[in-house]
């Protein structure tokens, strides 16, 4: 896991998952959370992306975004479903 600044640094002791591949990474509810979308789950992370607060399975990840109004993550599974996760903040 990286941090961007003037070089990028590695990030340890994160509660980013490393164990499998990162479909998207993104700001959520005003960068008050960051959410990390893997192959199969959704995490949801505090703003530091220092801990894990929780986490969502969901089918084969084909695409994901955050919304422009950053109070929503769509997330489009490889069988065409999409799911909306909504903040309530």
């Amino acid at each position: 896991v990286f941090k961007a600044g003037h070089e990028l640094k590695q990030i340890n002791d994160t509660g980013f998952t490393t164990t499998t591949r990162t479909q998207f990474v993104g700001a959520f509810v005003h960068r008050t959370y960051l959410v990390q979308v893997l192959d199969h789950a959704l995490v949801l992370l505090s703003g530091d992306g220092l801990t894990r607060l929780h986490g969502v399975d969901v089918d084969a990840v084909a695409h994901a975004s955050t919304a422009a109004d950053a109070n929503h993550i769509v997330v489009v599974t490889r069988v065409g479903t999409a799911l909306v996760f909504a903040s309530r903040e």
